[in-house]
Parts: structure tokens; C-alpha cells; sequence
């Protein structure tokens, strides 16, 4: 059954995605990018108003960007942690440095792989080179979101038979599908009739732009 991932920028939001039914709570800061890290501070505080009461991941940014040690450090209550690959073709040795980022992490938090959409453009490894590596480092899951946040949605760039492909790709290696990237409307039923394991929404549960607060009646 394909449950409910909502993003969220604070601990107020927590509580109110939570209170709605929200099935797995993501913490990001939405300014910076579309994994945009947030602060120990607030990852700390998100944790403790979840409370353990359904699972949380952390957006930790693009792969270039340090994760610095107390932002690590407040990952302890964190069941998945998320590395996008923006820019990475930049690197001498993506992979490599993909390793080590998710060696880095606290044994108990799974690393989701990250696919954009629109990744090419942005300096991503090509997909069938990410999804290779995601199943050599046990990513627990695979995101497929996309980078730039210009109001495009996922299908703008991927056809639904592509789409489903990916997640038949998870299935078959024993890992979980979110589908992600503007999904309202149209792209949300879209998505929602892949059956992915989870759909993850930001934009659709916002009054406004993507920066703006989560609303409880949205999520509802």
C-alpha cells in the first residue's frame, strides 16, 4: 500500500503532518535546493516531537556539500538519510565519495539513493549508473524527485512507463520506491496509480510555494 511521506522545515510542521496522518516524515529546509539540509538544531527538534511515533529521514544535500559532525550527530533518531547526486560527474570519483558519505553516517540510519529527473542537466551520473551503485552500497531506498524546483513535476520529464520501471527496479532488489517532484493534481493520481511505496509531496501541502508552511487540512 503506498503510504504518505511529507516533508517538513520545523517541528510545528512535524506535529501537524504527523496529526493528519502523515506515514514518514522527511526534514529539509526547502531554500536550499530540493534536499536542502537542515540544521542540527532543527533535526533534533523534529526527532523529538516525532517521538518515534512513525519513521523520519533527513535531506543531507548534494554530495559536494559537507555534512559537518553535529549534524551527523543529530541523526541518531533518524531511520534514513538522503545524498543527492547533483554535480557529481564533477567529481574524479563519484562513487567512491558516494561510499564514504554513507560510511559516515550512524550505523543505523539506511541511505536512500537519490535520482533526478532532470539529473543530467544538472551534473548527475547517468541512472542506470546510480541504480548500479545504490544496490552495491544496500541503499535501503530509491527517490526519484527532480532538482530544479521550477513548478515542472516529474512527469514533465519521465514518461510513466519509465517511472515504472524504476520502481519495478526496486522491487526486484528488495529496496522501497518514492516518487517525488511537484506531485499535485494530475502528476499526484499519476503517481499514486503506480503504487509506489511511498509518494512524497512538499508543494502540495503547502498554501502557497514550496517555502511556505505545511498546512494539516493539505496533508489531510
Amino acid at each position: 500500500m503506498t503510504q504518505l511521506l511529507v516533508s517538513v522545515r520545523n517541528a510545528t510542521e512535524a506535529i501537524d503532518a504527523l496529526d493528519a496522518g502523515a506515514d514518514l516524515i522527511d526534514v529539509k529546509e526547502p531554500r536550499h535546493g530540493s534536499l536542502g539540509r537542515a540544521s542540527a538544531q532543527t533535526l533534533r527538534e523534529v526527532a523529538t516531537a516525532v517521538d518515534a511515533r512513525v519513521p523520519i529521514s533527513a535531506a543531507l544535500g548534494e554530495i559536494g556539500e559537507v555534512v559537518d559532525t553535529s549534524t551527523l550527530d543529530a541523526l541518531h533518531s533518524f531511520n534514513f538519510a538522503k545524498l543527492g547526486l547533483a554535480q557529481a560527474m564533477q567529481a574524479f570519483n563519484w562513487r567512491t565519495e558516494w561510499q564514504a558519505a554513507i560510511q559516515r553516517l550512524p550505523t543505523h540510519v539506511a541511505s536512500v539513493a537519490v535520482v533526478y529527473a532532470d539529473g543530467v542537466a544538472y551534473g548527475a551520473p547517468p541512472t542506470e549508473q546510480i541504480l548500479s551503485e545504490a544496490v552495491r552500497l544496500r541503499c535501503a531506498g530509491i527517490l526519484l524527485d527532480t532538482f530544479c524546483k521550477n513548478g515542472t513535476n516529474l512527469f514533465q520529464h519521465w514518461t510513466t512507463s519509465a517511472v515504472q520501471k524504476l520502481l519495478d527496479f526496486t522491487r526486484e532488489n528488495q529496496m522501497f520506491g518514492v516518487l517525488a517532484g511537484a506531485l499535485k493534481g494530475n502528476a499526484l493520481m499519476q503517481a499514486a496509480a503506480l503504487k509506489p511505496d511511498y509518494i512524497a509531496v512538499r508543494s502540495a501541502v503547502c498554501r502557497g510555494t514550496r517555502t511556505a508552511s505545511v498546512s494539516a487540512e493539505l496533508v489531510a
